[in-house]
């Protein structure tokens, strides 16, 4: 199994010249797996190097619009915003809208108001990624004591990631790992060091998956 960290600078990878990672993008990283595998297929055509039978994609984002603006009716849907907030947020300022003027540095003054609405409304005690589970409390004691599992449940690691984060900054880890620090003095989840060009994220990325499953490629798209 090949285990693929793109683009450079992502992980424990690196490149010795610092200023490459000054203009990374969709096309040169290859969209991660979408991208990858119509490229594969390409090389086929001309050489039949790879036997790819399917890909898997966590919680992608295949289409822009549709898949930031779910965000609203899925926050409305669980109790966290009010009606009135649901409608601002789907109708006077969506969610695709306030990202893609935060990307370009210039967010408008009623799609930061709405947000910050979002934003008081759901609290920072809610996990954006599970609206169900509990938030990581700083003291392990709490958290235990807190998320004691009752009879017959099973206990849920709210706190994986910041014990991930202090686990791949061990000495003894990164070693056994052959990893180097290059550029950064420790690692991060998200880092500035790479200078992605944020505004892919509007590409839409759906179309190749139709290629992919035409051309008989197995497709799972997991959340």
């Amino acid at each position: 199994m090949l285990y693929l960290e793109t683009p450079a600078g992502v992980g424990f990878s690196y490149k010795a010249n610092s200023s490459s990672f000054e203009t990374t993008n969709d096309k040169i990283t290859g969209h991660y797996v979408p991208q990858l595998a119509k490229l594969m297929l390409k090389s086929n055509k001309i050489r039949n190097s790879f036997n790819l039978r399917g890909i898997a994609l966590g919680n992608p984002v295949l289409e822009f619009a549709t898949d930031f603006n779910s965000r609203a009716e899925y926050l409305w849907s669980h109790g966290l915003i009010s009606d009135s907030t649901y409608k601002l947020f789907s109708s006077t300022c969506n969610y695709s809208r306030y990202v893609s003027e935060y990307y370009r540095g210039s967010p408008s003054p009623v799609c930061t108001d709405i947000m910050s609405l979002v934003s008081k409304e759901t609290s920072k005690f809610v996990d954006k990624y599970d609206v169900t589970l509990d938030v990581c409390i700083p003291s392990v004691l709490s958290q235990s004591k807190l998320l004691a599992p009752h009879k017959g449940e099973e206990s849920v690691d709210v706190c994986v990631e910041d014990e991930t984060v202090k686990y791949l900054n061990r000495r003894d880890v990164q070693k056994a790992l052959h990893a180097s620090l290059i550029g950064v003095s420790k690692w991060l989840v998200c880092s500035s060091f790479l200078d992605y060009e944020l505004l892919d994220v509007e590409i839409p990325t759906i179309s190749i998956l139709g290629e992919l499953v035409n051309a008989g490629v197995k497709v799972l798209v997991y959340r």
